[in-house]
């Protein structure tokens, strides 16, 4: 099939309008009806009209060995043979924990969830109880997940109750000021500092670290928790990037996506001291639960991609994104957008005039020769490609942007 075909779209299906939309999930929305995936192996997918496109979505940077891994793959194989979940523990869940304890040096413990959204929340109500404080401070933009809490980041807050929104102080990141206001104002209801060091609706671009140190000195000088959400950035350094990259340690570790080899999880990682309350034998302890948390496929499963994510895998991954990130960005300035980010992690965006028009615009060019973004414009790497892949999506996105020029 030629690359700069038009997607092949199967005759719409009925049983979309049993979906809100006929999605269901709302971030696969790509402005008008999507194509629908039938199989992926490595960096490629293939869609159900047979085209094979090159991966730079990666189920939103989950997929950090891409697709079909064979050794996660038997992992999870092996482990749904077994029994898929249990209401008992299991010892995948102690290999688990013992390879995220062992990556990042001051953790002492962890707690699983079935996402990034329920890990966030957990993090949140940890230090709430710990604190007995109400107040969360946040960067803005940012994404930490759909829980009304923390929907204030990204601006999404219709539907969210007055009193969660009063709960929440909003930052610009960068602006030590304002976070010096919000302690001012609120310090002594204030329970915690939530961050994403690297947000993707802030472009990907880290934060400037006289910022953080900042923000972590002023939060530990009024008692309040750190909370660093690394959903998405634990993929760029061994122990982590605030450990790696900032040389930080927070009370909470926020971690999810890469840890599970493409299966449900998320989890919350600290010292003995900032996860007591989740000690069940506690009377006063934080009730927690969730169906199928830590259940053995997803732990299992996680472990080996977390074994073939070693120090070496890391580093190659990280240069494969600084090439990555310098020659699309020669294709992409050409066109009057720009590719920013760290890691294997980047976006591609107008460098101005910034929209989801024009953000979806490019991802059906994209597509239509043959390459699958986010239509937030967040893509990610995987470690099967190499330079030559690189190579080749920076002449099928030349390729797309040409034809935006010329559709437009």
């Amino acid at each position: 099939m030629s690359s700069s075909q038009s997607p092949v779209l199967s005759p719409r299906d009925p049983r979309e309008l049993h979906l809100p939309g006929g999605y269901g999930r709302g971030t696969f929305y790509v402005g008008e009806r999507s194509p629908r995936l039938v199989r992926g192996s490595g960096f490629r997918v293939v869609d159900e009209g047979g085209r094979e496109l090159i991966d730079l979505n990666n189920n939103f940077t989950v997929l950090v060995h891409g697709h079909a891994h064979p050794h996660v793959t038997e992992a999870a194989v092996a482990a749904a043979r077994d029994g898929a979940c249990f209401g008992m523990p299991t010892a995948a869940e102690l290999d688990h924990a013992e390879e995220l304890v062992a990556r990042v040096p001051w953790v002492e413990q962890v707690r699983y969830a079935n996402s990034g959204t329920e890990a966030v929340m957990l993090a949140v109500r940890i230090a709430r109880a710990s604190t007995a404080r109400n107040r969360i401070v946040m960067l803005s933009p940012a994404y930490h997940g759909t829980a009304d809490p923390v929907l204030p980041a990204p601006g999404a807050v219709r539907g969210v109750p007055e009193g969660t929104l009063a709960d929440v102080v909003t930052v610009a990141p960068g602006d030590v000021d304002a976070v010096h206001a919000a302690f001012d104002a609120f310090g002594d209801d204030i329970a915690a500092v939530l961050l994403d060091l690297a947000p993707a609706l802030g472009g990907c671009v880290p934060l400037d670290e006289a910022f953080v140190r900042a923000v972590d000195d002023l939060a530990r000088a009024h008692g309040a928790f750190v909370i660093v959400d690394e959903i998405i950035s634990f993929r760029h350094a061994i122990a982590g990037y605030a450990h790696d990259g900032y040389g930080l340690a927070p009370d909470l570790l926020v971690v999810g996506k890469v840890i599970g080899g493409g299966f449900p999880i998320g989890a919350v990682l600290g010292t003995e001291k900032s996860m007591r309350l989740l000690d069940p034998a506690l009377p006063d302890g934080l009730q927690h639960g969730g169906t199928f948390t830590a259940n053995p496929v997803s732990m299992q499963a996680g472990k080996v991609a977390l074994e073939f994510y070693d120090h070496g895998a890391v580093e190659r991954l990280n240069g494969l994104g600084r090439f990555a990130r310098h020659r699309l960005d020669e294709v992409a300035r050409s066109f009057g957008w720009h590719v920013r980010g760290v890691g294997s992690v980047f976006r591609i965006a107008p460098a101005e005039n910034d929209s989801a028009e024009r953000r979806r615009a490019l991802w059906w060019a994209a597509y239509d020769h043959g390459v699958l973004l986010s239509a937030s414009g967040v893509v990610c790497l995987s470690t099967p490609m190499d330079e030559r892949v690189i190579e080749d999506v920076a002449d099928r996105l030349q390729a797309g942007f040409e034809t935006m020029e010329d559709r437009s």
